[in-house]
């Protein structure tokens, strides 16, 4: 789903990329 650098991307895909990134990160180590 990568299509290039995230200055491309839009603000919302960027957050949501961030939100999942975190849930999955907490939920590999809870």
């Amino acid at each position: 789903m990568r299509r290039g650098p995230h200055m491309a991307k839009d603000p919302l895909v960027i957050a949501a990329e961030i939100i999942l990134a975190f849930a999955d990160n907490c939920f590999a180590k809870c």
